[in-house]
């Protein structure tokens, strides 16, 4: 027979035969492939970075392909990824686990559960990036560019999903 994806993530299928266990498969689906990629934002047409004043913060800035606008996505399992900068290969973060909106910043990877993210493949083709720490705490963040005057140097932070005033802030394209 065929399985048909409908949702990234680990599932485990098993086959029986005259009511007898003959074979048992876990399987991981991931939404998008290991690789370099740029983050852009579908509101503002910005692409996320690494603060280029030598800081920790990730922000949104135009697009001009340097290493700090590159990031690493790697499968880690379960339906999740890590995402390191190109530059310096820290992963993103979230650095607060009780409080939404607050800048993502860059941190040594260890692979705690701020540090691996779910994306998503939303119906329109773009993606939503969710952190972990949000799913296992049943919390509505996803990653989304803040608020501010100007699309350049805005800080990119989790924040609550459903009450974006665009839920663009919270799409992205990853290129």
């Amino acid at each position: 027979g065929m399985v048909l994806a409908i949702a990234s993530g680990r599932t485990t299928i098993t086959v029986n035969y005259n009511n007898i266990e003959t074979a048992e498969c876990v399987i991981d689906v991931k939404s998008i492939e290991d690789g370099e990629y740029f983050i852009k934002n579908v509101r503002l047409d910005n692409y996320t970075q690494l603060d280029d004043d030598g800081g920790v913060i990730v922000e949104a800035w135009e697009f001009d392909g340097a290493q700090d606008q590159r990031w690493n996505i790697t499968y880690v399992g379960a339906g999740y990824y890590k995402i390191t900068c190109a530059k310096g290969g820290k992963a993103l973060t979230v650095t607060d686990t009780e409080k939404a909106n607050k800048a993502l910043e860059v941190a040594d990877y260890n692979g705690a559960s701020t540090q691996m993210w779910r994306i998503d493949k939303l119906g329109n083709g773009n993606y939503k990036i969710t952190p972990k720490v949000a799913i296992d705490t049943n919390k509505d963040w996803s990653m989304a560019v803040g608020e501010g005057i100007g699309a350049d140097g805005r800080n990119i932070e989790y924040r609550n999903y459903s009450n974006l005033n665009n839920q663009e802030k919270g799409q992205w394209k990853l290129e």
